[in-house]
Parts: structure tokens; sequence; C-alpha cells
């Protein structure tokens, strides 16, 4: 999708007032000389996740919605973001108005696999293993 931004004049959004993410595929981005619609929700539940970019050009442009692209370089001129900027570095001229993110994102689990996590005790013995090897072989060396 990220191609075809290149060759868009304008960029329209429907949504849900529910719903939250704009996913954005490509590794170089190009966003010129092109507007926002939005209908349906507001600016400030929209995030455009440019998940595999590594650079991005904006120029020309008012972008209605917060930005993550956190591996991307950002090369932003003639223009401005109203939401929130999360890239990897920023070089330009281009403006952002703070309009925060108030959309929701999906629930990362907080509960680790149990299978994958050691139980206190056995880091503890494992640990203490660990400290008598050593003092053995220091002993040894004098």
């Amino acid at each position: 999708m990220g191609a075809d931004l290149s060759k868009t004049n304008t960029f329209n959004i429907t949504a849900d007032p529910d719903s939250t993410v704009v996913n954005v595929s490509g590794k170089d981005i190009s966003l010129k000389n092109f507007g926002f619609n939005i209908a349906g929700t507001t600016r400030g539940k929209i995030l455009y996740n440019f998940f595999e970019a590594t650079s991005i050009t904006a120029e020309g442009i008012g972008i209605e919605g917060s930005i993550l692209a956190p591996l991307a370089k950002f090369n932003f001129n003639n223009g401005q973001i109203n939401g929130n900027l999360i890239v990897a570095s920023l070089s330009g001229t281009g403006e952002s108005h703070n309009y925060l993110f108030d959309g929701d994102l999906p629930d990362i689990a907080t509960n680790p696999d149990p299978k994958t996590v050691p139980e206190p005790a056995s880091i503890l013995g494992l640990a203490l293993l660990t400290g008598i090897a050593i003092k053995k072989r220091n002993q040894h060396k004098v």
C-alpha cells in the first residue's frame, strides 16, 4: 500500500468510530502533495502504522492522525501533522500539532506462558551452584 501513496492526490478514510489503526506496508514511503478526508471517526483515533518503513518523505501535506514508524528516518518538509509522531529520526521543516492519540490498541499479553519463565527457586538454585563452582575454581588457582 505504501507505493500507492506516492501516486495519490487524496487519502480518504471512512471508519467506524471504534476503529483505530491504518496499517501501511512498504519500506520506502512518499507522502507528497495530497490531502486527507476523514469520515465516521476523528484524527485522534487514527494511527498510521508504517510497520516496515525505514524511510518516509512527507512534503506539501497535512496529515490527519498520528504516525508510528519506529524504524524510519522521517524527512518532513512543507507540511503538518495533526497528531503524534513516533519515528527513528526526524529532519526537515514540517510542523506538528499536538492532537493526542486516544484510540484503542490491542491488549498485549501481560501474563507470560508459565512454561517459559523459570520458577524463582530454580533461578536461586542455579545462582548458588554457579557461585560454588566459581569459588572452587578460584581456590584451585592459589
